[in-house]
């Protein structure tokens, strides 16, 4: 036998290779399971994830539950777990109370003048041709930056407090009523 013979490949010769994967299977499975347990946890306290890309005017939201009474028109790219909604009409169903401010501290964070924000503002859906009115909170804070150091991406999260809004309500009316009931006793000094 040559040398030459020697490094050839024999005829009807396979080549196996094989690489144990059971480490990164269970890594994957472990992942998976935190993150349902996330998502769940964060339907449950109706917190909204979100991710608001500055170039596209673009919000991606991550709980498509919570949002899908509220009427946000899916845009392209959604999927049944990124609501991606126009940032032009998540002002628009914004109170107008609410628009002007929430639209200045958008620009601001846009704009790098705020690094972090946290607001509460209402939010206006018609549904049926009936007007409801949800309170939200929302953090946000400066993801990314471009090259020049200016801000592309704001991440952040909505918190549905309307029923926290309704029971400051109901505490406040309860106050006024028992401070009125207690100034018309008057106990003579």
């Amino acid at each position: 036998m040559n040398s030459l013979s020697a490094s050839r490949p024999k005829k009807h010769t396979i080549d196996i290779f094989g690489v144990d994967i059971t480490a990164r299977n269970e890594a994957e499975n472990a992942l998976r399971e935190i993150n349902k347990k996330l998502e769940m946890t964060l339907s449950v306290a109706r917190i909204i994830p979100w991710r608001w890309n500055l170039k596209s005017d673009m919000i991606t939201c991550e709980s498509e539950q919570i949002l899908a009474h509220m009427n946000f028109t899916k845009e392209k790219g959604s999927t049944p777990q990124a609501h991606i909604i126009k940032a032009s009409e998540y002002f628009q169903k914004m109170h107008p109370e609410d628009v002007e401010r929430m639209q200045q501290i958008h620009k601001n964070l846009a704009s790098g003048k705020l690094q972090h924000a946290k607001e509460e503002f209402r939010i206006i859906t018609e549904v049926e041709g009936r007007k409801f009115t949800d309170w939200l909170e929302t953090n946000a804070v400066v993801d990314q930056y471009d090259e020049q150091g200016n801000p592309i991406s704001l991440v952040g999260s909505l918190l549905l407090i309307t029923e926290r809004k309704r029971q400051e309500k109901a505490l406040v009316t309860a106050r006024e009523k028992l401070w009125n009931r207690t100034a018309k006793v008057c106990i003579p000094g």
